[in-house]
């Protein structure tokens, strides 16, 4: 892991109408990292979303302000915070997500397909999976 930001899993369930997607992401560095840009070839809207109470709120990911703490990690799921992303196509693949932060820096991955959010990678360090 290192002192680099790095993405550790990139993952996308396909829902009817959008596609969510769940990332772990890494921050070795000694300063916090802002996301201030998410981007993904043939994707029209990407925003942040959370469940609450059973109500979904959604946030563009230019207005929120999400955080990653130095030396620290984000762990996208159901639960937390995700992202909800509009295709201009219908099951885009393969799915490649670029990060960039207010620093000016980016990030990159392909993301995995999973058929529901019950098949997302189980991200507890130091728990046996």
């Amino acid at each position: 892991r290192g002192e680099a930001v790095i993405i550790e899993h990139a993952e996308v369930v396909r829902e009817p109408g959008f596609d969510l997607v769940y990332l772990a992401i890494w921050n070795g560095s000694g300063t916090p990292r802002v996301i201030s840009k998410i981007s993904a070839p043939g994707y029209t809207d990407i925003r942040f979303a959370r469940i609450k109470s059973e109500e979904t709120s959604y946030q563009s990911v230019a207005a929120a302000v999400l955080t990653i703490p130095s030396r620290s990690e984000i762990v996208m799921s159901p639960g937390t915070v995700f992202l909800s992303m509009v295709s201009k196509e219908k099951y885009l693949l393969p799915v490649d997500i670029k990060i960039e932060f207010q620093t000016g820096d980016t990030i990159s991955a392909t993301v995995t397909e999973k058929p529901s959010s019950s098949d997302l990678v189980h991200h507890d360090h130091g728990v046996p999976e």
